[in-house]
């Protein structure tokens, strides 16, 4: 008798340690079992079981509704600010890799960012349309850390956005779930010249819940944490950032590029007071993030354009492809007043305060005036993001640019100061001199 008592006593605490989360389950859908109409029992002992049934129920219910409460506020996002990701550097080195910061808004919102000279000059001789830049589309997809998945839906109502935290369900932006790309692998010199890039599928939500967490802390023991959420995805032991292989984090690929007019006009976008990233400031001509539309419109490198197997394309056209989608949604540009031809890319650089998201710069030539452009109006959906174009003396906007002021009058993104950079540089080269003089010609 007293083995079998054992045997009974240890079954239980095994039944109560593995289902203790369901137990009120378990029990509500018992005791409603007796609210079913059995003709043998007495009606007593029915409505006895319904009230019982239902009591268990209701039980269940608050139970379960306080547990969720409870997780959610142990899993309480706070902006731990800006100041721990001024000083990053990358986990490599080389000649021409370089940190910088560039200011916008006011004196101290500042933005860091790194590239590199050799990479950069790279994509300028590997990005015209006789070039190939061999590029990869993974066989899957990207999918949040445990963790990260876990704090997922907190993220999106308590998460952050360049610095500015947002109240839960108050001035919330207005955000699409679109599929795009990530870039998978760092390019670097050897790769944009003898090897290849990889992309995969990513959602923009999964940036929403990483990347965009950089500044973001949880708050443990009634005190908020000192490492960003995603750091350790995102950094080695260190503090240095991580090449983007090594790299856990969405890692979306943001796209920029400034269009210059036939009457030598550099075009800007202002941005409506719903966009995500710094809205009411003044955009590049065409700005967002690779889509995965993109490789549908990106030409072959030597492999076939549906080669299901090699899944190989030209990246540098992806790239550019992307880049000119946007320009003509938010710049208003018909795709035969664009010069394809002279597009560019002209720099590749991680964005710090966001999580070292990787970003490409480009420019290209349109066959408008500035004055033609800045009649046009945004309609439909795209009123919701673009507010109104304008365009600004090329010359004028570089010259400020070099002297250290603002290149226009009003509050720049930040991706438009460092594509502004990154176009004066290319124009300051051989490179870009010949390519001005020829597209000037």
């Amino acid at each position: 008798m007293g083995t079998l008592l054992r045997r009974l006593h240890s079954r239980l605490d095994y039944l109560r340690f593995v289902y203790r989360g369901e137990l009120s389950w378990i029990v509500a859908l018992a005791l409603f079992a007796l609210t079913l109409p059995i003709s043998s029992l007495p009606a007593e002992i029915v409505l006895a079981g319904a009230l019982l049934g239902g009591a268990a129920a209701l039980f269940g219910l608050v139970r379960t509704g306080v547990a969720i409460l409870r997780e959610w506020r142990r899993a309480k996002l706070v902006d731990l600010g800006l100041e721990a990701v001024r000083e990053v550097a990358p986990q490599w080195e080389s000649a021409g890799s370089s940190s910088a910061m560039v200011r916008h808004a006011a004196p101290a919102d500042l933005t860091a960012f790194w590239w590199d000279r050799e990479v950069n000059r790279s994509l300028w001789q590997h990005s015209h349309r006789f070039a190939i830049v061999v590029g990869r589309l993974g066989a899957g997809r990207y999918h949040l850390p445990t963790r990260l998945q876990d704090i997922a839906g907190r993220a999106l109502r308590y998460g952050k956005v360049s610095g500015k935290t947002r109240r839960e369900n108050r001035s919330l932006p207005i955000r699409f779930n679109g599929r795009l790309l990530r870039l998978a692998t760092e390019p670097t010199v050897a790769a944009i010249e003898q090897g290849e890039l990889e992309f995969e599928r990513v959602s923009y939500f999964d940036g929403e819940c990483s990347n965009e967490l950089w500044t973001a802390g949880e708050v443990a023991g009634g005190k908020p944490e000192d490492r960003s959420v995603v750091h350790h995805y995102a950094c080695d032991r260190a503090g240095r950032m991580l090449a983007l292989e090594n790299a856990r984090v969405a890692n979306i690929v943001g796209i920029s590029v400034l269009a210059i007019t036939s009457d030598d006009h550099a075009v800007l976008v202002r941005q409506s007071t719903g966009n995500s990233i710094a809205p009411g400031a003044w955009a590049a001509s065409g700005s967002g993030s690779l889509e995965q539309r993109d490789l549908l419109t990106a030409s072959s490198a030597g492999h076939g354009k549906d080669d299901a197997v090699s899944r190989r394309f030209n990246a540098a056209t992806l790239i550019l492809d992307g880049m000119l989608r946007e320009l003509r949604e938010e710049s208003l540009l018909r795709p035969d007043e664009i010069d394809r031809g002279s597009a560019r890319i002209t720099a590749y650089w991680r964005w710090a305060q966001r999580a070292m998201k990787p970003e490409f710069s480009g420019i290209v030539r349109v066959n408008v005036t500035g004055a033609e452009l800045a009649a046009r109006r945004h309609r439909g959906t795209e009123r919701a993001f673009s507010a109104s174009v304008a365009a600004f003396p090329l010359q004028t906007v570089l010259d400020r640019l070099a002297s250290g002021a603002s290149p226009v009058d009003g509050v720049l993104s930040p991706s438009t100061e460092v594509t502004l950079l990154a176009a004066a540089a290319f124009l300051e080269d051989p490179v870009g001199k010949a390519w001005r003089g020829a597209v000037a010609a």
